[in-house]
């Protein structure tokens, strides 16, 4: 009987302590969960977070009223193409969406300059034609029909939504946040800048003060950063530009300081 009781209570210490590793176990469980859950909820409990949220705010509203400010001609009256060069551009970048770009290229126009006509694909800047082109072409790949015209008349008014964000991205690299935001918004509604970039008119300053813009933001980055990744993306906005001389200039402001690596990006200009 001894011996029974004796071998009782060593299995009844074995199980306490068994209940005690397994409640030792679980503890650490549980404050894991803990602080799992003040990880979770620590996003917009902090200054950051609240800071970062207000910033997409102010430049999704100057987005929004740079757009809007610009659709005047086309809420009033329709969507149409103002102007003569943008009807020569719209009619250029129609002949490219329907023929392609090696068809664009050769295309002789015998309406312009009449009677003695034009080359056109050796006579224009066609930036602004392959963009609206490739953004047609991207939008009836996911089967969203939309006219070329449609295109062309809101190319002009979403571009100066993005000036806006690369005007943003351009202040803060140079000054601060709150500069930034001040000047994203100045410039979504600058009159100056609306007049050549309504709905309708399809021209090159639709997109080219957005490239210009991101251009000089990665040129202050490259700068400042050494970044070459800034030098990839600041040699495809000045393809974008075509013809804009400012780019080209940059390249006589500390040319001793460039690295050796990033000279090739700042001198390709293809056309």
């Amino acid at each position: 009987m001894a011996e029974h009781h004796t071998a009782g209570d060593g299995k009844h210490k074995v199980s306490t302590n068994a209940g005690g590793l397994v409640h030792g176990n679980s503890r650490p469980s549980t404050m894991g969960g803990g602080g799992g859950k003040g990880g979770l909820s620590g996003g917009l409990t902090q200054p950051a977070g609240w800071q970062s949220l207000l910033s997409f705010t102010i430049l999704f509203l100057a987005w929004v009223a740079g757009f809007s400010s610009r659709l005047f001609a086309v809420i009033r009256f329709e969507s149409i193409i103002h102007e003569f060069d943008p009807w020569f551009n719209y009619r250029s970048t129609h002949h490219l969406a329907t023929n392609g770009f090696y068809e664009f290229l050769n295309w002789f126009d015998e309406r312009a300059w009449y009677p003695l006509g034009r080359i056109v694909g050796g006579t224009v800047y066609p930036g602004l034609m392959v963009t609206a082109g490739l953004i047609h072409y991207v939008l009836n790949l996911l089967h969203i029909t939309v006219h070329i015209r449609d295109v062309c008349v809101f190319l002009a008014p979403v571009f100066s939504g993005l000036t806006a964000i690369s005007t943003y991205l351009l202040t803060k690299e140079l000054w601060s946040q709150g500069a930034g935001l001040l000047a994203a918004c100045f410039i979504a509604i600058v009159p100056g800048y609306i007049s050549r970039s309504v709905a309708g008119s399809f021209d090159n300053e639709g997109i080219a003060i957005f490239a210009l813009q991101f251009t000089y933001y990665l040129w202050v980055r490259h700068c400042r950063h050494r970044c070459l990744r800034s030098d990839y993306a600041c040699l495809a906005c000045a393809c974008f530009q075509f013809g804009f001389t400012e780019p080209i200039s940059l390249k006589t402001l500390g040319w001793q300081e460039y690295p050796t690596r990033a000279l090739p990006f700042f001198n390709s200009f293809p056309f």
